[in-house]
């Protein structure tokens, strides 16, 4: 039952994690993933605006470089701000929004230079002899009268600084709880009183992301208790000339959050904090709303002034206010402004709202939890492809909101969330089908070759009956005269099953050690077989190697035996080796089974050993083998032979049997020079052949035969199996 729990507890623990960290929690590179997730819609498909609010139609009047050549050194006199401002105003402006802080007095303006310049007192009606063109010696005096005749908008702005300014020029109407919801706080410094009681107060606060990226400006902004709108929502209030902005703020489970802003006519709608997502445009785009200010106050722009909000602010890298947006890197600050009106003119708003984030994590929480069932109901590529659906699914479903309604959703977050379920179960999966190979191979490498338990290991499915057909070499190996030996042994058996162990342990290194499977032990006898599980196009040689690995083996243990005890029985092995297709697989009952072959090759091999003591060697070979073997491959080894031509039980075709033996068995050439007398039938050279075996230390059953042969009435094939 815990196993069965353990995959989805692992999955809840990671989902409630990742939402933990994403709503309660949430750190700088959760918030950079979330920006970089939703900046790709803007970036993929950038909002078109199109002029719904008449009057509004915002144009950049930019403090450029010709401009400070033309005026000056910043900062300008107030008379040069207050002259262009009538000029703008008679050039048909309908707003005028000055994202310029007047924190200080003009230090330029005449009045002031008696102050700094003493000797100037002496000079005979210096104030009335020093005055602009309408009459002013005091500039801030001469602004000042302009703005309280003009519709126009000046900037706040927080500088790092304490302030106690709290002048304000619009009432806040507040509906709802207002007072709690998440409205940005800090100190904004503010224009000199001169100014303050004269003009609209707009903040040009923003607040970039950590990649410095301004994605969002604060509609409103809390300071020393006063509530100030934006640079943008001052100049659209003076545009409808309304002296009241009301702000709509609701309860979401249990946080106070912004809802709208209404200003005059216009409602806005606001993220909790009261923020409005700047729906950023194109740099060209920008730019084409931009007039330097140097032609914009010199009278000649009436048609491209006439009825526009204007934004009057430094655009000259030398004056530091630039700022990114998403599809507008190094713009002048004041140029997001501009945005954000254009926007309001347009009446499109990007919805990134508490419940949009509430459907992204439930959306993503319900993918996160489709993603790792596939898992487990599916093999690793389809749930791969499974989950290349759900996140495609997913992806596209929110792209779809944002380019149906303008609707945030965080398609990034939702495919982390998916994505971390996921591959935790993948993980766990193959974690756990690890720890079923690790089982399988130590359950079963006692019994089974490493290749097989391997192939088993790598493929589970594989556990089950049924076979198919290959072309197999196959092996059997018996130890000689092992009644002899059993009674040997009969007062200690278990150094009888000692005895056996020593000797079928180096037997089955041998088999394994050239690519054998070892199939399984019958007393003291071995099966094995080549080129299954695993593919080998040398089976035919590397059964031939490893019967002679298994001769020299045999005759170490016998050594070392002799050295134990020189009353040992002399230990002999009889190999029989054949090859032919045959069934291999997974052989038995339902119970029980073996990876094993059945056929008649299997049943040939078994004869092949038998008939090795008739012979006096170690191993025979059926012609299959012979003739699928790379002989010259052998020659390193050993040597091949023929022993004799015979006729299998069930067969009437004689077919040639061979031995291999090693290269330094001179015998073996004797023997190969009688096996082709007698299938030449030339009786005068088997007479000479047989003669010369006779002489060599060639086994005494194979002298027999051939000096039987010789002296036989004719060459018939001897049937294999009879005595």
């Amino acid at each position: 039952m815990i196993k069965r729990l353990a995959p989805a507890a692992l999955v809840v623990c990671v989902l409630s994690a990742l939402v933990v960290i994403r709503v309660a929690y949430p750190a700088q590179w959760v918030n950079r993933l979330t920006d970089l997730g939703l900046d790709a819609y803007q970036q993929l498909s950038p909002i078109p605006l199109t002029e719904q609010i008449e009057g509004i139609d915002p144009v950049f009047v930019a403090i450029d470089e010709a401009s400070l050549d033309t005026f000056g050194q910043w900062p300008w006199d107030r008379d040069v701000l207050g002259s262009s401002l009538i000029s703008l105003y008679e050039q048909g402006a309908s707003v005028v929004a000055l994202d310029i802080l007047f924190a200080e007095p003009d230090r330029s303006s005449p009045h002031q230079l008696k102050d700094r310049f003493p000797a100037i007192q002496e000079l005979p009606n210096f104030e009335e002899q020093v005055v602009n063109g309408y009459g002013y010696h005091n500039f801030d005096e001469f602004l000042g009268d302009v703005l309280s005749q003009t519709p126009t908008v000046i900037a706040m702005a927080a500088t790092g600084q304490p302030s106690s300014f709290s002048e304000s020029s619009f009432a806040i109407a507040e509906i709802g709880p207002v007072e709690d919801a998440p409205i940005p706080e800090g100190d904004l410094t503010g224009p000199i009183d001169q100014l303050a009681v004269n003009a609209a107060l707009g903040h040009v606060s923003v607040v970039p992301g950590i990649d410095k990226v301004v994605r969002s400006v604060p509609g409103l902004v809390r300071s020393n208790g006063v509530i100030y709108p934006s640079l943008a929502l001052a100049a659209l209030a003076q545009l409808q000339g309304a002296s009241t902005i009301a702000v709509k703020a609701v309860d979401q489970a249990g946080f106070a959050a912004i809802e709208q802003i209404k200003v005059g006519q216009v409602i806005l709608p606001t993220a909790p904090d009261g923020s409005i997502r700047i729906a950023s445009q194109t740099e060209q785009h920008l730019n084409a709303r931009t007039l330097s200010f140097r032609d914009a106050v010199s009278g000649d722009f009436a048609d491209q002034l006439n009825g526009r909000v204007v934004v009057v602010g430094a655009s000259a890298a030398a004056l530091g206010d630039i700022h990114s947006m998403i599809n507008a890197a190094n713009v002048p600050g004041p140029l997001v402004h501009v945005n954000l009106l254009e926007q309001i003119a347009a009446e499109t708003y990007i919805e990134s709202t508490a419940d949009s984030m509430v459907w992204s994590i439930l959306v993503g929480v319900g993918g996160a939890v489709i993603a790792p069932v596939l898992v487990f109901l599916m093999s690793p590529l389809a749930a791969l492809l499974g989950f290349a659906v759900v996140v495609g699914g997913v992806s596209y479903g929110a792209w779809y909101a944002y380019v149906d309604a303008l609707i945030l959703m965080d398609w990034l977050w939702m495919n982390v969330l998916i994505g971390a379920t996921f591959f935790a179960a993948l993980g766990y999966r193959i974690v756990v089908e690890e720890s079923q190979k690790r089982f399988i191979t130590g359950a079963f490498s006692t019994y089974l070759s490493p290749d097989v338990v391997k192939q088993i290991a790598d493929e589970p499915d594989r556990l089950s009956l049924g076979g198919e057909s290959r072309n197999l070499s196959i092996l059997f190996a018996d130890i000689r005269g092992f009644t002899t030996i059993s009674e040997y042994f009969k007062d200690s058996p278990e150094l009888l099953a000692s005895l056996l162990n020593r000797l079928l342990t180096p037997l089955t290194y041998d088999i394994q050690n050239l690519g054998g499977t070892v199939d399984k032990y019958m007393g003291d006898a071995i099966m094995a077989f080549w080129n299954a599980p695993l593919d080998d196009p040398d089976d035919a040689l590397h059964a031939c190697q490893a019967a002679l690995l298994m001769v020299r083996s045999c005759e170490r243990v016998n050594q070392e035996l002799k050295a134990e005890d020189p009353n040992a029985p002399d230990l002999k092995v009889g190999i029989g080796i054949n090859k032919g297709l045959c069934t291999v697989g997974n052989l038995g009952s339902d119970l029980r089974f073996d990876y094993s072959c059945v056929g008649d090759p299997v049943n040939l091999a078994a004869r092949l050993e038998g008939v090795t003591k008739k012979y006096g060697v170690n191993v025979i070979l059926s012609r299959s083998v012979v003739d699928s073997m790379n002989a010259s491959a052998l020659a390193d080894d050993g040597q091949l032979v023929p022993l004799d031509r015979v006729i299998v039980v069930g067969k009437t075709e004689p077919v040639e049997i061979y031995t291999v033996l090693p290269k330094d068995q001179a015998w073996g050439a004797l023997v190969s020079l009688c096996f082709e007398a007698v299938c030449d039938r030339n009786e005068p050279r088997l007479l000479v052949a047989e003669a010369e075996l006779a002489k060599s230390n060639a086994p005494d059953q194979l002298k027999t035969l051939y000096h039987d042969r010789a002296r036989a009435a004719d060459f018939e094939p001897h049937v294999l199996g009879s005595k």
